[in-house]
């Protein structure tokens, strides 16, 4: 079973603000976010990648947190968005690996995320799941 964790708030700014090294798929762009919940909050910055197509694209979003106490928590998602016809939504869902995650960290090293992409506002609202248990 499945337990909500933290939502994550995406804003795409339009420009390259940070290029990590690896990377699956083509640059598609860049920009920063929030993350809030019990266990992990903090600001987010980010880069997608993706092999596009007309339906359903495969993707891979990189980014760091950088939370309260000033520790940056490393992250990568990797998943499919598939287009709802005749909108401009994107349905996504993925799994989350946290590359920075400490021994005693209260978030998962890796966990589930279903979210939308909304191209109008450019904005991505994701919520982030964890095994109960």
């Amino acid at each position: 079973m499945l337990e909500k964790f933290a939502d994550m708030e995406l804003q795409y700014l339009g420009e390259t603000i940070w290029l990590p090294e690896t990377k699956l798929g083509d640059y598609i762009g860049s920009g920063n976010g929030t993350i809030t919940g019990d266990d992990l909050a903090g600001d987010v910055k980010w880069s997608l990648f993706e092999n596009q197509a007309p339906d359903v694209c495969d993707f891979t979003l990189l980014g760091t947190i950088n939370d309260a106490e000033g520790t940056e928590h490393g992250f990568e998602i990797l998943g499919y968005s598939a287009h709802e016809p005749d909108t401009r939504t994107w349905r996504l869902s993925a799994g989350i690996r946290f590359a920075s995650r400490m021994s005693g960290e209260k978030f998962p090293a890796t966990g589930v995320v279903t979210g939308v992409f909304e191209s109008e506002s450019q904005t991505h609202r994701y919520e982030l799941f964890r095994n109960a248990g």
